[in-house]
Order: structure tokens, then C-alpha cells, then sequence
């Protein structure tokens, strides 16, 4: 069928929100779910069945059932998601994998839904902050390096694992320097002050 052609995954659900349609892509991107989507289960049993397995990771933070009540208040907030006319947004799979979806409740009460796989363009988005990151970590070495001998002091260090390069200093040229102040030491691609 048509449906079953589409690259993104799409689901249907009727007034009640029973499940009418879960084509093929839309039981890979979700494995945990596939035997149980099926026309007739309903849209709460199936998001059950997502927190249950810890397949979604989101911004709620519903990767473990913690308790019932938490368990039922994030099922609560999804269905009231759903009934949203109309909401784009992403989520993280447990795979590592990022879904966006695209809901639409149409006036009749019929829920359409689209989920793409979109984990290259997140990885691309990623790579470029970190690029973004570093060119502006260069920039503010070469301001650094670009000081007099005597202007340069250390005022903190940089952290690997967190880029945080903010927190090396420039001091003023009146700032009294000490003998090894502004030793340069290369290591891997980062570049540290130490004094």
C-alpha cells in the first residue's frame, strides 16, 4: 500500500484512540512496540508499554517505570500531547537513535502521526557545535597569544570535557607577571596555559 512505501513511520488513531494504522517503518523505528501495535490496542496501552521498556528517553525523563504514580502522570502528559492539533518535536530513543514527530488531531477527532529517523542530521548538528566550539576556543588562544609577554596570566584551566577554555583569563598589562607564567604546553589537539 502507499503507506507502506513512506520512508517515515506513520500511525493513525481513531476518536478513541485506538489504534487503526502502525505501518511497516513505524515498527522499526519502535521494535519494542511491534507485536503489540496492532489495529484496536489503544494509544495509553501502547504508552505504557514505552515506559515499561525504557525505548523513550525525553525531556520528562520517563526511562525507567519509577513508580505507578509517575509511570501514570507521564502517560497522562503524552495523551494530552496527542490531542494537541497540531506539535512537532524530537525524542531519543534507548538506541541512541533521535525521532522527530509530527501530530496532527484533526477536527473529527482522527489522529495522523509522522516519525522520521533523524539521528544523521542530530549527529551533523552536533559535530558543527563542537567545530563551532573549537574555532572559538582558537580564537580566543590567538587573542591570548596575541598579548605581551607580560599581559598573560593564568586564571584558570582548560577542562577537556567540558571546553570550558572560558576559563583561562587575560589579565591586564598591570598585573605583575611571575618568571613561568605563560608556559605553552601542547597535548593531543588542545593547547593549555599552565603558570
Amino acid at each position: 500500500s502507499v503507506f507502506e512505501a513512506l520512508d517515515a513511520g506513520l500511525v493513525i488513531y481513531d476518536g478513541n484512540d485506538r489504534l487503526i494504522l502502525a505501518n511497516a517503518r513505524m515498527k522499526e523505528l519502535y521494535p519494542h512496540l511491534r507485536r503489540h501495535a496492532r489495529p484496536g490496542v489503544t494509544l495509553r496501552e501502547l504508552l505504557g508499554l514505552a515506559y515499561d521498556t525504557g525505548q523513550v528517553i525525553d525531556l520528562h525523563g520517563a526511562e525507567t517505570a519509577a513508580s505507578a504514580t509517575a509511570r501514570e502522570a507521564w502517560i497522562e502528559r503524552r495523551l494530552q500531547d496527542y490531542w494537541e492539533p497540531y506539535s512537532e518535536s524530537e525524542q531519543r530513543l534507548d538506541d541512541g537513535r533521535w525521532i522527530q514527530l509530527r501530530n496532527r488531531r484533526l477536527d473529527n477527532g482522527l489522529f495522523i502521526g509522522l516519525r522520521t529517523d533523524v539521528t544523521r542530521i542530530k549527529e551533523r548538528e552536533e559535530m558543527l557545535a563542537l567545530a563551532s566550539g573549537q574555532a572559538r576556543n582558537a580564537d580566543m588562544l590567538r587573542a591570548a597569544l596575541d598579548q605581551p609577554a607580560s599581559a598573560l596570566r593564568v586564571a584558570g584551566i582548560w577542562d577537556p570535557s567540558t571546553e570550558a577554555m572560558e576559563r583561562i583569563a587575560v589579565a591586564l598589562p598591570a598585573v605583575p607577571r611571575r618568571p613561568d607564567a605563560a608556559a605553552l604546553i601542547a597535548a593531543s589537539d588542545c593547547v593549555y596555559i599552565a603558570s
